[in-house]
């Protein structure tokens, strides 16, 4: 958790590259201890039998953690993110849409945050 408290908050660099490297390879870490532990849940859940859906939805919520740590999942969900409110703004404003289309104003925000064409304005 402290490595990808640090990968989030650190800005692009060479801190934040080493933060990067640092959560890998904690979550590898992290994985081969999640599989021990599906080891001992399952040898639980063939003793106490009635508790197998507490058990199950441990591990589920131990994969699901991990999972929304990992730094590839975390750009995509990223974009997916970037691409939802992108959309829902479309849809709240079809004008201003419309009109950012017909002015070009996308295209003009790529190139100034991109730095492609000039200064950023």
């Amino acid at each position: 958790m402290v490595s990808f408290a640090v990968l989030v908050t650190t800005h692009l660099s060479a801190s934040a590259e080493s933060a990067e490297e640092r959560l890998a390879a904690e979550l590898r870490t992290a994985a081969g201890t999640r599989d021990k532990l599906a080891l001992l849940l399952r040898e639980e859940a063939e003793r106490e039998t009635e508790h197998w859906q507490l058990l199950g939805a441990v591990l589920t919520e131990v994969n699901r953690i991990l999972d929304e740590l990992d730094t590839e999942h975390r750009t995509r969900r990223l974009f997916e993110e970037l691409d939802r409110v992108s959309r829902e703004q479309r849809v709240r404003l079809p004008r201003l849409t419309r009109l950012r289309e017909r002015l070009g104003v996308q295209e003009q925000m790529w190139r100034n945050r991109t730095g492609v064409g000039g200064r950023y304005r």
